[in-house]
């Protein structure tokens, strides 16, 4: 087949890979790595597919899934490796990337080698070519050279390596030569099948451009290049915009001359930066956010980090985190994603955190910090966020890794909906009110005082927080986890509770015939009290005056006035105390020993009380047995005497007198 030139798409790979790509370790590459620069090639055309069922060998769609069973389907990708294999550059490593679009039912994946004579690429239309399945496809299956399985247990969503040096050195040395009457020509083709029953699910050609299936060249560049050796103590890690590779136990980042770098340092939840050096020089006053950047790089650098346990006790850093889904098939720990369904369904997210308690004073307040990511899904209104508290003090990451306990082993049921009722059983409420989240990175903080306070009292020293949202669509948010690096405002975009004095403002409505004055229980004035404190309102009327009514926040607190005296205990809120004053009338009682006089409590009158005009009072007198008694107001007999008691609403000083007649005879 005369050999076509194609346009070739190579991209050096520059991007950090700051939480580990899952590697296939059979068959395992060995080449030396030092000094490499990397090339990918990305699969050309579509994703063709063999199916018993189908001729139609082009994939349109973003997924493909593969196996080895009855209708089984076999994806052919392929390259056009002919500018880079018909130079003379070294290879050290070649690897066929596929991503993953869920973790795969299957343990192994087997790969075919096929010269690629069968391809017509003079096609108008290559993407819509079709086949005869008896004689198109079986020429290329007879053309198979090598025949591969690759062990994936443990594989999950995302991408999975590899090594196809073996068949690359092939194409390379024998170039133009015949196999089984075709010629192996730089154009190759793989063709993918699952190693078992059941499948594999990956990205196709249709995917997003990242997400496509590509091979990757580790090779020895020809411009020179420097060593950024990472020394990294334990509880941290370094990372960096660049690739960091890895030889022998040592990391480090690989960079042309002139090149620049940004490298990260990120402390462990709970600890903080001890140590940074650069060549053995102290460089701690060099990172700016934890963040270094080395430009116009002209010589090797030695790096190095350690890390100690924090001091402060302000923030706590949480334990774990993840995002789930009902069947436990995505383990999400590089951001909290909430799915704001309808309907709890398959993908639907709820967002897991745990955090350690043990040194938090339950004397101080407590904020639970989110930062909020930019998420494409979510452009416009707004998701009300709810914080749950769940006792999981017994779980942890692994738990859900491993498959120890499952999504529906957390105390949610199954058949909740977000938009309503949240049937989350021996849950508590932590935010009654949900938090108004919107579009756009911002930092949010939820008040969990009051539970911590309720968790560390009653002896646990980890508490659990899920997190729902609530959205008229299908919108997710994002929040950053304690994996994210993310800098949002000065601070990694990672979950954390500070822990803080919260105090509350007081503040008096004044009314011109009196006065309130505002003290802590130990006497200082103050216009503010800190979290579940106390203040006391002292309240005093001008002469010729008296209180009428007392208000707090809306509340009539004025039968909890005792000796001008106000207690305000547990706050929690702001508070706003509005004091009412009016004149003062005067009851003057004469009144002879065999009668008693008492207030509405039952407080003893003697001579004469002082109440608010327009009052309504009611007044008892008790008379010793064998005497009745009459009673006179101003003089007059007082209208609505009855059954030893009087009730009037008091609008001017009154004049009381008591008579008495013995009853005995």
């Amino acid at each position: 087949m005369a050999k076509t030139q194609k346009k070739i798409l190579c991209l050096l790979a520059v991007f950090c890979l700051c939480f580990g790509l899952l590697s296939v370790n059979s068959p395992k590459a060995a080449a030396e790595t030092q000094g490499q620069v990397k090339t990918r090639y990305y699969a050309q055309y579509g994703t063709y597919i063999s199916s018993e069922a189908k001729t139609t060998v082009y994939n349109t769609a973003e997924i493909f899934q593969v196996y080895n069973q009855g209708n089984g389907k076999i994806a052919y990708l392929q390259f056009d490796l002919t500018e880079f294999l018909s130079t003379e550059e070294p290879i050290n490593r070649a690897e066929l990337v596929l991503y993953l679009s869920q973790e795969p039912t299957d343990n192994s994946l087997q790969l075919r080698y096929a010269t690629n004579n069968v391809w017509n690429d003079q096609a108008e239309r290559k993407d819509e070519f079709c086949w005869d399945p008896s004689t198109t496809r079986s020429a290329i299956n007879n053309s198979v050279i090598f025949d591969k399985k690759y062990d994936i247990t443990g594989a999950k969503e995302g991408p999975v390596r590899f090594d196809i040096l073996e068949f690359i050195n092939y194409v390379k040395e024998n170039y133009g030569t015949e196999q089984k009457s075709y010629t192996v020509d730089y154009v190759v083709t793989l063709v993918v099948r699952s190693g078992g029953s059941r499948a594999v699910n990956f990205y196709s050609q249709n995917a997003e451009e990242h997400l496509r299936p590509y091979i990757e060249f580790n090779y020895v560049p020809t411009e020179p290049t420097y060593d950024i050796v990472l020394n990294v103590g334990e509880n941290g890690g370094i990372y960096s915009n660049r690739e960091i590779v890895e030889a022998e136990g040592i990391k480090k980042l690989v960079i042309a001359e002139g090149g620049d770098a940004i490298i990260k340092v990120i402390p462990d939840a709970g600890y903080e930066i001890d140590t940074f050096t650069i060549d053995g020089e102290d460089a701690l006053d060099l990172l700016n956010n934890y963040q270094l950047t080395l430009s116009e790089v002209q010589k090797n650098y030695v790096i190095s980090a350690t890390f100690k346990q924090t001091t402060a006790n302000n923030i706590i850093y949480p334990l774990s985190d993840m995002a789930l889904v009902l069947d436990n098939s995505k383990i999400d720990k590089t951001e909290l994603r909430v799915k704001t369904a309808t309907n709890v369904g398959s993908t639907t997210r709820v967002a897991y955190l745990k955090f350690d308690i043990s040194n938090y004073d339950i004397q101080k307040g407590a904020l639970l910090n989110l930062a909020a990511l930019n998420n494409s899904s979510f452009t416009s209104g707004e998701v009300y966020l709810t914080v749950w508290g769940v006792n999981f003090a017994d779980w942890d990451e692994a738990d859900w890794e491993s498959g120890q306990k499952k999504w529906q082993d957390m105390p949610i049921n199954s058949l909740i909906s977000l938009d309503s009722v949240i049937n989350i059983d021996k849950a508590t409420k932590i935010n009654q009110t949900p938090i108004s989240i919107k579009p756009g990175n911002a930092w949010y903080a939820i008040n969990i005082s009051d539970y911590l306070r309720a968790q560390k009292t009653s002896g646990l020293n980890t508490v659990t927080f899920v997190l729902t949202g609530t959205y008229p669509s299908s919108a997710n948010i994002l929040f950053g986890s304690k994996e994210n690096i993310n800098i949002l405002d000065g601070k990694f975009c990672r979950p954390y509770i500070s822990v803080l004095d919260i105090d509350y403002a007081v503040n008096v409505v004044n009314d011109e015939n009196g006065e309130v004055k505002i003290t802590l229980p130990d006497g200082t004035e103050s216009g503010r009290v800190s979290e579940r404190g106390t203040v006391i309102a002292h309240i005093t009327s001008n002469q010729g005056y008296v209180l009428k009514s007392v208000s707090v926040n809306g509340v009539d607190m004025t039968n909890q006035v005792k000796n001008g005296m106000l207690y305000i205990n547990n706050v929690t809120q702001d508070l706003e105390i509005v004091p009412v004053f009016t004149p003062a009338r005067t009851l003057t009682f004469v009144c002879p020993d065999e009668v008693k006089i008492y207030d509405s409590q039952f407080n003893e009158i003697k001579d004469s009380i002082t109440v608010a005009e327009g009052e309504k009072i009611t007044v008892y007198f008790v008379i010793d047995a064998g005497y009745k008694m009459t009673l006179l107001e101003n003089g007059l007999e007082a209208e609505g005497f009855a059954k030893n008691r009087i009730e009037l609403t008091v609008l001017d000083d009154i004049d009381f007198e008591v008579q008495v007649e013995s009853i005995v005879k």
